[in-house]
């Protein structure tokens, strides 16, 4: 690749939003790598290194900005969606404590950063199987711009200062992961403390994790006000997400990306851009029920 298409190429990720650390991380170079490539400041004897570092993280990264213009499908309003932002504007206005629960793929997560993103006062955390009470306040903190140094009353005294009258919503994701005390110690740090709403998001297992034996989780269950279980997405919900990308598409062909994907967005989502996949390797081939049939099995295999 000469040096004029790879200035070219790594301008198109600068114009798509990235930044000159974001490309030199993507290479495996120094932040300053490509602002001293851009400006031609590489002699003979180590240009051609560089480049082929930077060659090959930019054509990856461009492969992954295809023609959906990311590697997500566009955001649909889904019954889950709707549910989701419903919970969370309770919770947020009325500094209240709500619970979201169902299975994997349903759009919970895309859903959660959607709200976060078009309410600014929100804080999006999505936990860790490792995460403890500890290690979530630490989290907490950092993302709220606390000092995060000291024992754990100190970090959850600052937490609770930073979050008191902020008028924000914390919405935790994947909270399925989380053991009692650290779903307990968000309950007092949070909610109680800083009198702050909360979202508590997860599989089907934490409901019955927060229903707890012998009442253990009582404290929790008893104040989450707003909860909601959510869904699969419909047939036509489906309908609408395939249609986002693949205008006109034949009501056979919908049904198909219904039957193969079972109302699962994730699935559905892998499926559409192996879809995108196989067109762009093969301009002739027409989308059918065939390729979508194909698409999903390589899809689930991936």
């Amino acid at each position: 690749m000469s040096s004029v298409i790879l200035k070219e190429k790594i301008e198109k990720l600068i114009n798509a939003g990235y930044s000159q650390s974001k490309i030199a991380k993507l290479c495996g170079v120094s932040d300053g790598a490509i602002s001293a490539y851009l400006q031609g400041k590489y002699g003979a004897k180590d240009l051609s290194q560089i480049e082929e570092k930077i060659s090959s993280g930019v054509e990856i990264e461009l492969k992954r900005l295809d023609r959906s213009g990311g590697n997500e499908l566009p955001f649909i309003i889904t019954e889950t969606a709707k549910i989701i932002a419903n919970v969370a504007v309770i919770c947020h206005t009325r500094r209240r404590m709500g619970l979201i629960y169902g299975p994997a793929g349903v759009g919970k997560t895309r859903a959660c950063r959607e709200y976060a993103r078009s309410h600014r006062n929100t804080i999006y955390l999505e936990a860790r199987p490792s995460f403890t009470a500890r290690t979530i306040m630490l989290k907490l903190a950092k993302m709220l711009g606390c000092n995060t140094k000291g024992n754990q009353f100190d970090v959850e005294e600052e937490i609770i200062a930073k979050l008191k009258n902020s008028g924000k919503l914390l919405i935790v994701d994947e909270c399925e992961h989380l053991n009692h005390r650290a779903l307990e110690t968000l309950r007092t740090v949070v909610y109680n403390g800083s009198n702050t709403g909360m979202v508590l998001v997860g599989l089907e297992s934490l409901k019955y994790a927060l229903i707890g034996t012998k009442g253990r989780n009582e404290y929790l269950s008893s104040r989450c006000l707003a909860n909601s279980r959510v869904k699969a997405l419909s047939a036509s919900e489906t309908s609408m997400i395939v249609q986002s990308i693949f205008k006109d598409t034949s009501k056979p062909v919908l049904d198909a990306f219904f039957a193969e994907t079972k109302g699962n967005i994730r699935l559905l989502e892998n499926t559409v851009f192996e879809v995108q996949r196989l067109l762009d390797l093969n301009p002739d081939v027409v989308l059918g029920k065939d390729v979508v049939k194909f698409a999903a099995e390589m899809a689930v295999l991936a």
